[in-house]
């Protein structure tokens, strides 16, 4: 058997053991996925409508089109495309931000 120093795995292993269970996590999803502050605007964005979207369903008892909402925005969503899927199953599409990114390069 070769001998090594696994000291270091060993406390990586414990502190995502710590962790790993977490629900809520301290980095806000924008601070990952935009980084100018016109990406962190547009993410805001898609997340207030997300979030009107879902007020909407509540207050009216309403289910929106998912699939009809995620075509009329033209790529900045995503999820469920479905008509019976509503705004909990919509989400950020970095889509676009990540093809933007590639034109530049």
């Amino acid at each position: 058997m070769v001998d090594m120093d696994i000291s270091k795995l060993m406390k990586l292993s414990e502190e995502y053991e710590a962790v790993r269970h977490n629900k809520n996590v301290s980095i806000s999803a924008y601070e990952v996925e935009a980084e100018t502050e016109k990406e962190i605007k547009e993410f805001k964005a898609v997340e207030n409508l997300i979030k009107a979207l879902q007020k909407f369903e509540k207050e009216t008892e309403t289910t929106v089109s998912a699939g009809g909402i995620i075509q009329c925005c033209k790529g900045w969503l995503n999820g469920a495309n479905s008509a019976t899927h509503g705004a909990d199953h919509l989400k950020y599409s970095y889509q676009i931000v990540s093809d933007r990114r590639k034109q530049k390069n």
